[in-house]
């Protein structure tokens, strides 16, 4: 029987070694560590069947990037939040799609599904997060394949919603396989910049919490309610985005810059909700299919917009109060279950 030769078995050991190193720790991409999986099971097949022997480090390579799809990390990541958390509430999100969402079971610990989005060769969020506390302002850490472990990102440029649902013991209590997927909630809650805001998910919300954070809401105008059937899809809908800027320095020339020609409105009054400036700026009337008016205003800190017609600019203040109930109606505390 041939045996594979000494310099060949050599020469496929260490490199195949080093591949299944960083493929754990997570250096190398995931469909990589797949496409290597495959031409391992081919290479095992070809040097059985020509020498009977060396395949050994080729099933490895095999083994190995086909484990990366089980949720190995899962222990280290469940005893790792328990750990941190102690006795305080906390919940996971992990990365999707350049967004994240709640796990439903251990298996979404694997390194398969729990993997940042990449974009040039660099990371676009983190593999995973922890929020600890059910407070506003939870304390973020995030999920580490190099540290196989949660490393504290209080401090990140770039902090995340945390749309998760605190609780202890949030990722020891899930099961190991979700074997039916559970339905979307009917509430959602957002946390972001120190603010906390419980809604319908009917107003199919949109946050961006770094740079320039907001909060978009679809919403029923001029009510200021949930939108209609008619707004399954929120781009059916664009003139009916309402939208909050909770740290609007970089865009107060909205409020701040000089009347044109266009601006219809300026105001600064103190009524029963405090302090607030307004301006109201009009486009030809066929512009956004007859949402002419961009209404702005400054309120709590926060920058309010929304687009409203012309024809209405009588009932701007009615509309304006609405918005700012809707906004205080967010942030009350979630009732209790």
């Amino acid at each position: 029987m041939q045996r594979l030769p000494a310099g060949v078995r050599c020469s496929l050991s260490l490199p195949t070694a080093a591949f299944c190193i960083f493929l754990i720790i997570g250096v190398i991409p995931l469909w990589l560590g797949w496409l290597s999986s495959v031409a391992g099971l081919a290479a095992t097949i070809l040097l059985w069947r020509r020498y009977r022997s060396g395949f050994l480090w080729p099933l490895l390579l095999t083994l190995v990037a086909a484990a990366s799809a089980l949720p190995l990390t899962a222990p280290s990541v469940v005893r790792g939040a328990e750990r941190i958390a102690g006795e305080v509430p906390y919940c996971i999100q992990v990365a999707e799609g350049g967004d994240y969402r709640e796990p439903r079971s251990w298996q979404d610990f694997s390194p398969l599904v729990m993997r940042a989005r990449t974009q040039n060769g660099m990371a676009m969020q983190f593999h995973a997060i922890l929020a600890v506390g059910s407070g506003p302002a939870p304390h973020i850490y995030n999920w580490s394949y190099r540290a196989m472990g949660w490393t504290d990102a209080s401090g990140s440029y770039a902090p995340p919603v945390v749309s998760c649902v605190p609780r202890q013991s949030f990722a020891a209590n899930l099961p190991y396989i979700a074997l039916v997927t559970a339905p979307d909630p009917d509430v959602l809650r957002l946390r972001m910049v120190g603010r906390s805001f419980t809604m319908p998910a009917a107003y199919r919300p949109r946050a961006h919490a770094y740079d320039n954070p907001y909060l978009m809401l679809t919403v029923d105008l001029p009510s200021f309610g949930p939108p209609g059937a008619a707004c399954s899809q929120p781009r059916t809908c664009i003139n009916q985005w309402v939208t909050m800027y909770l740290r609007p320095v970089s865009v107060m020339s909205w409020v701040d810059g000089a009347p044109t020609g266009q601006t219809r409105v300026v105001d600064q009054s103190t009524g029963p909700d405090g302090p607030i400036r307004t301006r109201i700026d009009c486009h030809s009337a066929s512009t956004n299919g007859g949402w002419n008016c961009e209404h702005r205003f400054l309120f709590d800190g926060v920058l309010f917009t929304f687009r409203m017609h012309e024809a209405d600019l009588g009932d701007w203040r009615q509309q304006q109060h609405r918005f700012i109930a809707l906004f205080q109606a967010l942030q009350q505390p979630p009732k209790a279950p």
